[in-house]
């Protein structure tokens, strides 16, 4: 296989609170069995908390120095990660073609319970032993949706995994 550029660095980032989650939390709180949002889950926007964090996390990143910055962004198709990611860079005084690349990946796509889509904990375990027995855990919220990617620093054969360095805070890892 060709060798591949790998990228310095790895900003890992879960989008901003969305509309979804503070009606989940509603409700959750209220006892309701299902979750009151009228849009599909990949079309849920940020919340304005999030669409505040959002922006804490590129200011963040425009603090870097600029070696350090990111020069690739890939984030989910879910609206609350693409916006979160262009809110971030905004943020960063990064803008997309000029100082980086973003790329829209299916992989970062968050977990989808088909038919038990906005079902509450409540409901889930009152429901057929099937449903609670296959979606896992309750309340387990989704992993990173979007990957800010620093310089590309060194060459790799495509496929070989990086080398584990100890990482300087919980939200940044060295490649």
């Amino acid at each position: 296989m060709p060798n591949a550029l790998w990228p310095s660095g790895l900003f890992l980032v879960r989008h901003g609170e969305s509309a979804g989650n503070v009606a989940s939390d509603a409700a959750h709180e209220a006892g309701l069995p299902v979750i009151d949002i009228a849009i599909r889950d990949m079309d849920v926007p940020l919340s304005a908390l999030g669409e505040r964090q959002a922006a804490a996390v590129g200011r963040w990143i425009g603090a870097l120095p600029e070696a350090e910055r990111p020069r690739v962004v890939y984030a989910s198709p879910y609206v609350r990660a693409r916006t979160t990611a262009e809110i971030a860079l905004d943020a960063a005084g990064l803008r997309v073609d000029r100082d980086v690349t973003f790329v829209i990946d299916e992989r970062l796509r968050e977990r989808e319970f088909g038919i038990l889509d906005r079902l509450t904990r409540s409901r889930r375990s009152s429901g057929p032993t099937w449903a609670s027995s296959t979606i896992g855990p309750p309340a387990v919220r989704a992993g990173p949706t979007c990957c800010f990617a620093s310089a590309a620093s060194s060459t790799r054969s495509a496929g070989s995994a990086p080398a584990s360095a100890s990482s300087s805070s919980p939200t940044r890892s060295s490649c």
